[in-house]
């Protein structure tokens, strides 16, 4: 999934800064924050089981 898709699911903002030098940079949104907080348990679910077929 592409940065600009994440935006368009309202996930992420993008943030451009600079004058002579642009900086592209994204911040997650309350809504991108809540579900990485979400996909926590997914995650460390998912690692457990990395470890075990290590």
């Amino acid at each position: 999934m592409k940065l600009s898709e994440l935006g368009e699911y309202g996930l992420v903002e993008k943030k451009i800064t600079g004058t002579t030098t642009v900086i592209i940079s994204y911040e997650l949104t309350e809504k991108g924050r809540s579900l990485a907080k979400a996909l926590q348990p997914i995650q460390k679910w998912a690692q457990q089981y990395q470890q075990i077929k290590e």
